[in-house]
């Protein structure tokens, strides 16, 4: 059964606020420091929120206009359509709770201690292959669907669209590896530590290197990921002009 927007934008939300109480709880020492990040969490979530409800408003008010199916597909579809501003808020508290997800695993291999002890979150045997494996799946999706953007930007000559699907493939191959690694950490019981995404380390030293915090780091690799998904998912074949095609 396929979920409402509502009802995955709610699944993502929570799991961000469960994930994000876990790093407080583990990788903080500050009581300050804690209350802080946990306010901070919960005021992303409610911006978020906000803006999706008013897209899910939208979207009611849209619906009572449709008539017949020319209608409907030019609601939705369209450039002002209810699905690019639903898909653009939950693609956004997603990769929020992506992106403490990301922290959090890399964060508990400090030390085999804190490893054995963050393990509530992902579980352990199947529970936590299974989460891994999601996550290689969905690396290798995204890297797959780079892969295609960028065929049909170079068969029509967009720029556009292989650069985008350049970056799809650089952060899907990125985000496999990290699934790989950490399931490699978890195997050899702490022994191998293959690090984590590269891309994700590369455009950290690239903005360190001119000066940004890790927090500036962050917002530019997940700012890039979500304009280059929203491309992806909407605009990508939307300039696929068929007199262009070989």
């Amino acid at each position: 059964m396929f979920s409402t927007p509502e009802e995955t934008f709610e699944w993502y939300a929570n799991e961000l606020r469960k994930i994000s109480e876990l790093s407080a709880r583990y990788f903080l020492d500050d009581p300050y420091c804690k209350q802080g990040y946990r306010s901070e969490i919960n005021e992303v979530i409610r911006l978020i929120r906000a803006d999706f409800n008013i897209a899910l408003y939208n979207n009611k008010a849209r619906y009572q206009r449709i008539d017949g199916a020319r209608d409907w597909v030019k609601e939705n579809m369209g450039s002002t359509g209810n699905w690019p501003e639903l898909y653009k808020y939950t693609e956004e508290i997603k990769l929020e709770y992506e992106s403490e997800k990301l922290a959090y695993s890399q964060l508990r291999k400090a030390s085999k201690e804190l490893y054995d002890a963050t393990r509530s979150y992902f579980g352990e045997g199947w529970l936590f292959y299974s989460d891994k494996s999601l996550d290689i799946l969905g690396g290798a999706i995204q890297t797959t669907m780079g892969a295609f953007t960028f065929y049909v930007g170079k068969k029509i000559g967009s720029k556009g669209m292989k650069t985008s699907g350049t970056i799809s493939m650089a952060y899907g191959g990125g985000r496999l590896y990290q699934g790989i690694s950490d399931i490699t950490y978890e195997l050899s019981d702490g022994e191998l530590n293959l690090g984590g995404d590269p891309t994700k380390f590369l455009i950290e030293q690239s903005v360190s290197a001119l000066g940004g915090d890790s927090i500036t780091a962050k917002k530019v690799y997940y700012d890039i990921d979500f304009v280059n998904n929203i491309y992806v998912g909407f605009a990508a074949f939307k300039i696929i002009d068929p007199k262009k095609k070989n």
